[in-house]
């Protein structure tokens, strides 16, 4: 429980003992009020209505002090739920990508086998390729799904790193092998060069490797993919965009969301985890992830990063 709602208990048990001696104050200016005879008695009626509210603010101090209690007990008990949840996911993840790691394998690797053999009509070639993407699709499904897992235990490095390696890195491994469109790079330059930020190079990489694969993935081969990197002195700007087929507005809210895929995605190969993965990667570097798009035009991408200190 916080602190600011212990103060809260803590203030509403006080409010009897406050009313019963501001009363009993007010009683005891009149002579009158001060003692009421009840047939037997002189009854102390300002006594009584002080040490009556006093008694309920202990009584409600207790009572606030066992809620405190069990209040901690209980999310205590949520935390290790969720520790060991997410621990069981884990361990059936890594277990789910060393059982099929090994089949996905021979099986890819005896459809290329296949499709080597000079017998084949073209659409047994064309059903063959199709078989291949799915099998890489599983792939790449389990290995995103076993790394986004991971990443809720891991401790990111942080180590200063220039975006420019970064940003070099990622367009060189982004869609190797496949058409694609050019990716055009802009720094900013002027008035000061892009600054530093603090995190893990792999994972930043990965990031917007994911990025541009995406934006290259929906945008033909005529398109264009533009990376552009700023930054405003506090923090550091990522822009991927291009001139692909869009996101609907409707499917806007969902587009981080894992293993989602739009309606207008389906028909182009994917796992539905790269948004994902690279929503928590920002997210451990303190750093944040927006999307505008426009069905039919196209998809702009935005990362904003802390700089480092004296970056």
């Amino acid at each position: 429980m916080r602190y600011g709602h212990i103060l809260i208990l803590v203030g509403i048990a006080a409010i009897p003992a406050s009313l019963g001696l501001l009363l009993s104050l007010l009683l005891r200016h009149d002579w009158l009020a001060n003692f009421i005879y009840t047939g037997r008695y002189y009854v102390d009626l300002a006594w009584i209505v002080s040490t009556g509210g006093i008694g309920l603010s202990v009584l409600g101090g207790i009572s606030a002090l066992v809620f405190m209690g069990i209040s901690q007990r209980i999310e205590r008990a949520q935390a290790q739920l969720l520790a060991d949840a997410l621990e069981d996911r884990r361990r059936f993840l890594r277990r789910l990508d060393h059982e099929v790691k090994n089949p996905l394998t021979i099986i890819l690797l005896s459809l290329s086998n296949l499709q080597h053999s000079p017998h084949l009509s073209s659409d047994e070639s064309s059903s063959l390729e199709r078989a291949a993407q799915q099998v890489q699709r599983l792939q790449k499904l389990v290995i995103d799904l076993r790394w986004l897992t991971e990443l809720d235990a891991k401790t990111t490095e942080r180590s200063r790193i220039d975006l420019r390696e970064i940003i070099r890195d990622a367009v060189q491994s982004a869609g190797l092998g496949k058409a694609r469109p050019c990716i055009h790079v802009r720094y900013q330059e002027v008035p000061w060069p892009v600054g530093i930020v603090l995190g893990d190079r792999d994972l930043l990489v990965t990031a917007l490797r994911n990025l541009l694969d995406n934006a290259m993935k929906f945008t033909e081969e005529t398109g264009q993919v533009e990376l552009r990197a700023s930054d405003d002195g506090h923090t550091v700007t990522l822009e991927v965009a291009d001139t692909g087929i869009g996101i609907p507005a409707d499917e806007m809210p969902h587009v981080f969301d894992e293993l989602y895929r739009g309606q207008n995605a389906k028909r182009i190969s994917g796992s539905g985890m790269g948004l994902a993965l690279v929503h928590r990667i920002v997210t451990l570097h303190h750093g944040t992830i927006t999307v505008r798009s426009r069905e039919g035009h196209g998809t702009v991408m935005t990362i904003n990063l802390p700089l480092a200190p004296g970056g």
